[in-house]
């Protein structure tokens, strides 16, 4: 007998037909009577005990591991508790190196440093495809923005996943706000099944979370009055879920979430699989087609209840070090752990040791008659003695300690990075002795980014998992809009520019794309570094001069390759459209294309067609096409060589004039100066 579940209460994926009832418990597609809210709170509560706060402890402890003690934790209430530190029995002071924390920084800082940019790619798409590809893009990169994905919240996931067993965001559509959250969640929150998780891919998946009255309550202004009046009588959430003292400013509730992925493929495109019939309305009763569900509820009442018809949740991990049979991922306390308890512990002796050996110790005979509370530190104490002052006092001076025992924490620490993956140039910037040249520092950068391939893989999952959740979110928004008759546009608000996106122009529906990430800061950090790679770029023609001055600050590879990349498939789509049957004149080379990349890829083309036997009518076509591009190149040659020509020789000299050519002609006597005026009379 198969056991009848919350998730369900749509009768099954399978569509309704005569069945007997053995059949119907065969194959689950028996409605499950209960209540499914009470269902999800029961199954929550019972993974919150058995899991949950166990995973809330680790993470305390993990957090105190970081900061080096408890009293510089996360929780600011003061109050005190045996925690791991405290359970070992070590004290770390502030004089102490918290190598943990050390080494979680420099690894945060090398993979925030690039700011992980999605690329939306169509294959095979049209024209018309790859511009909507280019919006949709525009979208997700706005949302990030808006988000603050490239800013604080993107570090905290980081830091998340490097202390914690791994770093979430949790992507909601807010269909009354027409807006898209993206919410950093804490992950002993989140729960799976030990049973189904063991492999890391688990069917079904449960939340536990607060969240403030009024912000549900705006959430949910449009639905019925009994759910409004569900939320505003709602129970306090209890203060050991926020693991806070209770604070009676703040009104938040519990809320619970589960969903359970379809066991089968669904067609998204497909109205039914969303509930959707055939008037564009919502329908609870219909049969989806598939087992896939997600309910929202909080204590008694059901907020949502819709078919979940996508293969995964809506969370976007970054988990660094993955375990093997388990969902989660290793947290650098936990790797470390042992080791930096065993430097505190070192740190601790040898302050101890050191406090020893460090102070003078005097030895007074008795018999001497010294007045000992006159012995201090003064330049002008006198002592009277009753033997030779030689036997009166002995000044005891201790042996050093070990240098093995003083160099210990120093092989600790060194220990530590080295499991980690991290070297003293990453730490501190230090250059290892004897490597003074750029290629040597490259190389040694690479072999430490190879160390760490998998949390780079791990960092771009999360951006490629997060921009697939986005463009859901999204998609759902719209569709929510457009069954309420409205439009539904996004506002790209990036590094660049400002632009208003309707989502119909972008969404690519059941056009087949891929989303792909790459890094997009390419150059060193370093200012010396970063120039001398530039200078390399521009002195091979990669780049221009004016391309340089804007990579300085922010280095883009759509920048870098856009317009090189943009020629040649330029070129190479008028080669396809031409021996796909287009006209010439629609297929024409002109001046303002690259002429010599013409000429390169009509040529290769041509020798690859003709190798594989193409008719002579599609060569005709190829040679035509690298002719016309030919004679356009030399033409453009023979303009640049004329204005290039220097002025010729001068010609012969002229004849002098005839003698007396330049006299003046013959004429009236030119007018003399006028007469002088008379002296006046005095």
């Amino acid at each position: 007998m198969t056991k009848v579940q919350w998730w369900n209460a749509h009768n099954g994926y399978f569509e309704k037909q005569p069945t007997t009832p053995e059949l119907d418990a065969l194959i689950g597609a028996e409605k499950d009577p209960r209540d499914p809210s009470a269902e999800v709170v029961r199954i929550t509560r019972q993974l919150w005990e058995s899991q949950g706060r166990h995973r809330q402890q680790r993470q305390r402890d993990c957090t105190e591991i970081y900061y080096g003690c408890d009293w510089t934790g996360d929780d600011e209430s003061g109050v005190e508790r045996d925690g791991l530190m405290a359970f070992a029995g070590v004290e770390p002071s502030a004089t102490g190196y918290n190598a943990v924390q050390s080494i979680t920084d420099t690894s945060v800082s090398r993979l925030v440093q690039n700011r992980i940019r999605p690329l939306i790619l169509t294959e095979g798409g049209n024209a018309e495809q790859q511009q909507q590809a280019i919006s949709l893009q525009k979208v997700v990169e706005g949302t990030f923005w808006d988000a603050k994905i490239y800013g604080e919240l993107g570090q905290h996931v980081c830091f998340d996943g490097h202390i914690y067993d791994a770093g979430g965001v949790k992507v909601y559509p807010d269909y009354a706000g027409k807006r898209l959250i993206l919410d950093r969640i804490d992950p002993c929150r989140f729960m799976v099944s030990q049973r189904e998780s063991r492999l890391g891919v688990p069917r079904s998946a449960y939340y536990y979370d607060t969240m403030d009255r009024g912000e549900l309550l705006a959430m949910f202004r449009d639905a019925d009055a009994t759910v409004l009046e569900a939320i505003a009588n709602a129970k306090f959430a209890p203060s050991e879920l926020t693991h806070s003292e209770d604070e009676d400013f703040v009104d938040d509730v519990e809320v619970f979430e589960a969903w359970h992925l379809p066991s089968s493929s669904v067609d998204r495109d497909d109205p039914k699989s969303w509930g959707i019939n055939e008037d564009g309305e919502y329908d609870p009763e219909m049969n989806p087609g598939h087992d896939g569900r997600r309910v929202l509820c909080i204590d008694g009442t059901v907020l949502i209840d819709e078919p979940w018809p996508f293969p995964y949740f809506p969370v976007a991990w970054f988990k660094p070090m993955r375990k093997r049979r388990s969902y989660w991922s290793r947290s650098v306390p936990e790797v470390l752990a042992g080791g930096q308890l065993l430097l505190n512990t070192m740190n601790a002796r040898i302050d101890e040791a050191m406090h020893f050996h460090g102070r003078t110790m005097l030895i007074v005979w008795k018999n001497a008659k010294l007045n000992t509370s006159k012995i201090t530190n003064g330049t002008h104490t006198i002592l009277e003695s009753n033997v030779p002052p030689s036997q009166a006092v002995m000044h005891v001076s201790p042996q050093s300690m070990p240098g093995d025992y003083l160099n210990r924490p120093d092989k600790l620490i060194a220990y530590m990075e080295k499991q980690w993956g991290i070297n003293e140039m990453a730490l501190s910037g230090a250059k290892p002795a004897g490597i003074d040249h750029a290629p040597g520092m490259e190389r040694l950068s690479d072999e430490l980014s190879a160390r760490h391939t998998t949390k780079s893989h791990a960092w771009e999952n999360f951006h490629q998992d997060l921009t697939l959740l986005v463009i859901d979110g999204h998609r759902m928004l719209a569709d929510h809009c457009k069954r309420n008759g409205q439009d539904y546009s996004i506002v790209f608000s990036g590094d660049r520019d400002l632009e208003d996106i309707n989502w119909r122009k972008a969404d690519l529906g059941k056009a087949v794309y891929r989303v792909k990430v790459w890094p997009t800061n390419l150059l060193p950090q370093t200012p010396a570094a970063k120039a001398n790679t530039l200078i390399d770029w521009m002195q091979s023609g990669f780049i221009t001069v004016e391309q340089a001055w804007q990579m300085m600050d922010h280095p883009d590879t759509e920048a870098i390759l856009g317009d090189y990349i943009a020629k040649r498939e330029n070129i190479e789509k008028k080669i396809a459209k031409l021996v796909g049957g287009a006209s010439f004149e629609d297929c024409m080379p002109h001046p303002y294309m690259d002429l010599d990349l013409c000429l390169t890829i009509s040529s290769s083309k041509l020798n690859k067609f003709e190798s594989k036997g193409y008719e002579d009518s599609v060569l005709d076509k190829l040679r035509k096409f690298y002719e016309t591009a030919k004679k356009l190149r030399d033409d453009e040659l023979a303009k640049q060589k004329a204005l290039a020509m220097p002025p010729g020789p001068p010609g012969p000299a002229m004849p002098p004039p005839p003698p007396g050519a330049d006299m003046p002609p013959p004429g009236p006597p030119m007018p003399g100066p006028p007469p002088a005026m008379p002296p006046m009379a005095a």
